[in-house]
């Protein structure tokens, strides 16, 4: 059995981190996202859950595992399944098509043992254009965008929460979590569709986790023109307006903040193509709230200038 053989591998090398990615079909970068994670300057185990495959590789390796599973449970339960089927200490997620960099693990994996009362450690992101070229320039906006230059390398402290909700600081591809932190606060929900990281991130720092920050770019994220259609966008805004709701509901200190996202996001919506009785009540909640009307005209405008 595939649990089997994990726990042989990891307990005859050592191996403390897991790589989960969820895949579909025949993805185009997969092969290079698991080269680089067999490329590692430490052992480390990568599980890649996939449906309707019809991927093959010849990269030989004992450390990587591909699991099929027919019909397709989707993106989430993807991985949710290669998280689930990790039997190590730690765990961190990457997407099929990106990449990380040979001493990721390494130096993640040292920062958590270093510091045991760290639930979750993240790094900088590289941005990776389609050619695997890495441009450092939009590398180092991609940084600032999400605030991450405001922070100080080692444990982050708690006054910095509330910068790291507004700016989304923490990048679910670049972290690394305990295995029995993810046992406490996952799996993703469902409900949150694209905005399942958002949710289940934002949802353990709410809870007062501890976390650390290395400011070395050890993950590349890959930018390129099939990663993100229109549904999917539309469906990412639907996911996101309920991960915020729920999330309000849970939080009195952070209620403002989330209340002022999810107006944002709902106005966002009406960008998209809605049923007319949706479009309206839609319309309909977002007057009643503080700035509401504003929302409504600048994103009717917006989708009638062909904006999303």
């Amino acid at each position: 059995m595939f649990y089997q053989v994990v726990t042989k591998v990891v307990s005859d090398t050592g191996m403390k981190l897991s790589i989960a990615t969820p895949t579909f079909g025949n993805p185009r970068y997969l092969e290079k996202c698991i080269q680089s994670v067999v490329n590692q300057s430490i052992p480390t185990m990568h599980i890649v859950c996939g449906g309707n495959l019809s991927f093959k590789t010849d990269i030989k390796s004992d450390y990587y595992k591909i699991i099929e599973e027919t019909p397709d449970p989707g993106m989430v339960g993807c991985w949710n399944k290669a998280a689930n089927l990790s039997e190590t200490e730690y765990i961190a997620f990457l997407a099929d098509d990106n990449m990380l960099v040979s001493n990721y693990a390494e130096t993640m994996v040292n920062f958590l043992d270093n510091h045991p009362d760290c639930d979750l450690v993240f790094c900088n992101q590289y941005h990776m254009e389609a050619d695997d070229s890495i441009d450092q320039e939009k590398s180092k906006q991609f940084t600032q965008l999400f605030g991450r230059d405001r922070l100080e390398a080692g444990i982050v402290d708690a006054s910095r929460y509330e910068s790291i909700l507004k700016y989304n600081s923490i990048p679910m591809e670049a972290c690394v979590i305990r295995k029995e932190t993810w046992l406490k606060y996952g799996p993703f929900l469902e409900k949150s569709k694209g905005s399942f990281d958002m949710e289940f991130l934002y949802r353990m720092l709410l809870n007062g986790v501890k976390i650390g920050f290395v400011p070395e770019y050890l993950m590349n994220f890959r930018w390129h023109e099939d990663a993100y259609c229109t549904r999917e966008r539309k469906d990412h805004i639907i996911g996101s307006i309920w991960t915020t709701e729920s999330l309000m509901a849970e939080s009195d200190q952070y209620r403002d903040f989330f209340k002022e996202k999810s107006v944002s996001l709902k106005g966002l919506l009406l960008r998209y193509k809605l049923k007319p009785k949706a479009r309206i009540d839609l319309m309909l909640t977002l007057i009643k709230e503080k700035k509401g009307l504003q929302v409504v005209v600048k994103n009717t405008i917006a989708k009638f200038l062909g904006k999303k």
